[in-house]
């Protein structure tokens, strides 16, 4: 069996298009809602409305390293940081480079993105965007040598990314130190109602009321 290609900007054409990028990203925000009550020790966010019309997801690892998916009409960004990777080395204390790099790249129909300052774009290292006719995702050139372009901590930070419930259960195992039950994975996974019982094949510590606020704000069904 041939094995699948891993996601990373190598790769672009293995990340999920628009709206199942958007509905995994709901599922893994709520995964870590369920599994993690304190807010500041979680990887996955959403919000539903962002802005009018616009939706964002986000992860962070507690280390320095990042992305911001940022979906509207228009189509969608994703944008990276790897505070470690071959990339930053050369970016970093370049942010004006970084910014006309991106500026000069972008779309002109996305280029609402560039004017958020909460993405602090001065630290990319890797960023892709797809239209709703564009056929895959399309890499950001970095301002950096050809033979470290790929090097830019995108496998590591997209990895949950591919849409496989067991890639999840294997992660949460190392980091929550929990191994949800996968039919309760493929559940979420396939937005089913978030039930008492759903929580417990989770090994979710919370109740349902008590994660009623963020499944609203996530824009995760409720019933």
């Amino acid at each position: 069996m041939q094995e699948k290609p891993v996601l990373s900007t190598q790769n672009p054409s293995a990340l999920l298009p628009l709206e199942e990028l958007a509905w995994l990203s709901q599922s893994l925000a709520v995964l870590d809602a369920a599994l993690m009550p304190e807010w500041e020790g979680r990887y996955y966010s959403f919000t539903a409305r962002w802005k009018e019309a616009e939706r964002m997801a986000s992860m962070r690892n507690g280390s320095g390293d990042d992305y911001f998916l940022w979906l509207s009409p228009a189509g969608a960004v994703l944008k990276g940081f790897a505070h470690e990777s071959a990339v930053w080395k050369q970016l970093r204390g370049k942010s004006d480079l970084v910014l006309s790099s991106l500026a000069q790249q972008l779309p002109p129909k996305l280029e609402p993105f560039l004017h958020e300052p909460a993405f602090s774009l001065e630290e990319t290292t890797f960023c892709l965007w797809r239209q709703p006719l564009d056929p895959t995702w399309i890499m950001w050139q970095p301002p950096v040598p050809q033979e470290i372009r790929f090097f830019d901590g995108s496998a590591d930070l997209l990895a949950l990314l591919d849409g496989n419930p067991v890639t999840y259960q294997a992660w949460a195992e190392d980091y929550y130190e929990i191994r949800p039950d996968l039919a309760a994975l493929q559940a979420v996974y396939a937005h089913m109602p978030l039930t008492e019982e759903l929580l417990r094949g989770l090994g979710s510590p919370r109740r349902r009321d008590e994660v009623a606020v963020e499944l609203e704000e996530i824009g995760y069904p409720s019933v």
